[in-house]
């Protein structure tokens, strides 16, 4: 989970998306409190 916040966050630093921000946030929180 960790190396996929990780790739997530890198994807996202270049693209200032914020429909994308927000899926990948809530994507990472769901599996990371899992």
């Amino acid at each position: 989970a960790q190396r996929a916040v990780k790739i997530a966050m890198k994807g996202l630093a270049p693209k200032p998306k914020k429909p994308v921000e927000a899926d990948g946030l809530k994507i990472d929180s769901e599996p990371a409190k899992a």
